[in-house]
């Protein structure tokens, strides 16, 4: 964890001031929801999304720590998520959402560096400077902006398919007008330097992040997607340095986390885990440190030499009992060795000391489902299943356990729960309510509480309803 240890001031207490606009003042928190709702939905048809757990909790956290730092009001719930691509990028959206490309959080050199990008583009946000831009275009609508929004996402990650999909959207020639402003980038980078040092990250790491920028620059010739989005110029980087206490030393470090995040983004970055292994085997003798020796572990995991991986994290554990990445990882060498009881040993005793860690909850899950213990597992899920509204996925392998148990009602059910909390896809969530409700019906004489799982169901699709015709109204 990052912290400040010493009290001289990082910034001078008036060199950022408050250049805020009221959040909700060119378009509707509604507008908003609305906009970063569909482009989610479009990204995650056409983009790799990074959908591990374990990296999915850790940038929500460091985001969710900058944004609860900011001194802005009626914010709306941030969405942060990765997108599995090499381009150093990342990317703000109305209503909350920031992507981060993993090449972006693969060229950080540190935590404070990565924090700095993150608050940056809250900043964009709490000054609703997409949200001015997509007001100032009235003949464009909440789908066709969404559609835009996405496209020019995806185009970075895969330049064919977001070219297509800007023609598809008949929105090539507006591209260049939501692009943001000078002034406009001058601002997001004062309010994130603000919220960067009250979140307790060291102030630097927003120059020294743009230093890492120019280096990849020079060192590869190749267009940095992030440079384009967000240009870089003397005057701005003048400015931030004039803004920083250059005699101020930060005295904290990065966090375990973030280190053994970037550890495994490099791993799974193999198309050929061998090679990853061969990497991590190398850097091993030189350097017998805990990411290098993190990273051999899950290549040993990854090349399905599953015993090896076990030993490795153990001796790991051994100096960091209570980590949950090596938790985690010693549960999947244990399980992939059909090693159950091992297995859900150490997936217990992680949830004894983390109850409600989403990561852990969800590879316990998968455990239960791939062991083959179904009651054991809907009967664990049910306590979670509050959990589950802040994190779908669950509901998916909920899906999965009943219908194993051959419960295909119960299924339909959790796969509507899963399409209501998954960026409200009423539509999907309807279907499968619906299906749910005929389950049940089909099946009268082995289903004795028929009449209150049908009232429960039914329950839910008034209540999507309801939410439709409100939406309409507003």
């Amino acid at each position: 964890m990052a912290l400040l240890l010493i009290t001289t001031p990082a910034v001078a207490d008036d060199a950022i001031p408050d250049i805020g606009s009221p959040h909700s003042k060119y378009l509707s928190p509604q507008q908003e929801a609305e906009i970063g709702r569909q482009m989610m939905l479009k990204i995650k048809e056409s983009a790799a999304l990074i959908t591990d757990p374990e990296i999915q909790a850790y940038i929500q956290s460091l985001g969710n720590k900058l944004v609860n730092a900011s001194d802005h009001n009626n914010l709306p719930k941030f969405t942060f998520f990765i997108i599995a691509s090499d381009q150093i990028n990342a990317f703000a959206a109305p209503g909350g959402y920031i992507g981060l490309f993993t090449g972006l959080i693969s060229a950080s050199r540190s935590e404070s560096e990565l924090a700095s990008v993150i608050a940056h583009e809250i900043g964009h946000i709490t000054q609703s400077h997409l949200a001015r831009r997509i007001a100032e275009n009235e003949r464009l609508s909440i789908p066709r902006i969404a559609a835009l929004l996405a496209s020019v996402l995806i185009a970075t990650q895969d330049p064919q398919a977001g070219s297509a999909a800007l023609i598809s959207t008949n929105a090539a020639n507006i591209q260049h007008q939501l692009a943001y402003s000078r002034t406009a980038e001058k601002e997001a980078d004062n309010v994130g330097l603000k919220i960067l040092t009250a979140a307790g990250y060291d102030p630097k790491g927003i120059t020294d992040f743009f230093k890492t920028l120019q280096n990849a620059h020079a060192h590869s010739g190749k267009t940095i997607e992030y440079l384009s989005t967000h240009p870089l110029t003397d005057s701005r980087i003048a400015e931030l340095n004039s803004r920083i206490n250059h005699k101020y030393t930060w005295m904290g470090n990065d966090s375990t986390n973030y280190t053994l995040i970037k550890t495994k983004l490099n791993v799974n970055s193999f198309s050929d885990p061998s090679k990853a292994l061969a990497k991590y085997t190398d850097l091993l003798r030189k350097n017998y440190s805990i990411s290098n020796r993190y990273g051999y572990a899950l290549a040993k995991i990854k090349t399905r030499n599953y015993s090896q991986a076990e030993k490795a994290i153990l001796e790991i554990i051994n100096d960091d009992a209570e980590r949950v990445a090596y938790l985690i990882a010693l549960g999947q060498s244990q399980l992939k060795q059909n090693k159950y009881t091992a297995c859900f040993k150490t997936y217990e005793k992680a949830l004894s000391i983390y109850p409600d860690n989403f990561p852990i909850i969800h590879h316990y899950l998968v455990a239960l489902l791939y062991s083959g213990s179904y009651t054991k597992g809907l009967d664990f899920f049910q306590k979670k299943q509050e959990l589950a509204k802040k994190h779908p996925e669950l509901y998916k392998l909920a899906g999965d356990l009943a219908a194993k148990s051959k419960k295909p009602w119960l299924a339909y059910e959790f796969m509507g729960d899963y399409y209501k909390n998954n960026y409200h896809q009423s539509v999907l969530a309807r279907e499968h309510y619906k299906k749910a409700i005929a389950e049940v019906k089909s099946r009268k004489a082995i289903i004795s509480n028929q009449k209150v799982i049908i009232a429960r169901v039914e329950a839910k699709i008034d209540k999507i309803v309801a939410q439709r015709l409100k939406q309409k109204k507003q």
